[in-house]
């Protein structure tokens, strides 16, 4: 892996992290270390191994899903900075669009060769 990528990877892998770690005081912080921390692992595993693709994209369609959902409650209703749903909404955007960055950059996995041909 290249040093930029690995360092990429590991700046959203403590990214991730502080942000769960700053989830204690959410009223429903469970939810969100789960979600950062499931980030922050999945990021963690395209380091050491290769992911396969179509785990990180089902966590990054969920996501994706999860935060439209808080979309049609936030935009246009709420400000999305000042109000917790639209943090929340923000957040998930983030951890979307960097899934669907990690599933799309992973090295594809060689194809073991049949031993027959």
């Amino acid at each position: 892996m290249k040093k930029i990528k690995r360092a990429l990877y590991w700046l959203m892998v403590f990214l991730f992290l502080a942000a769960a770690g700053v989830q204690f005081n959410d009223p429903d912080p469970a939810i969100w270390i789960g979600m950062y921390t499931s980030a922050s692992l999945v990021t963690y595993w395209g380091i050491v191994r290769q992911p396969p693709r179509t785990l990180i994209l089902f966590f990054a369609t969920l996501v994706m899903v999860w935060s439209g959902y808080l979309a049609t409650k936030v935009i246009g209703q709420q400000h999305l900075f000042n109000d917790e749903e639209g943090r929340e909404m923000l957040g998930l955007a983030i951890v979307a669009a960097w899934s669907f960055f990690l599933a799309y950059n992973i090295e594809p996995i060689e194809k073991h060769k049949n031993k027959f041909q």
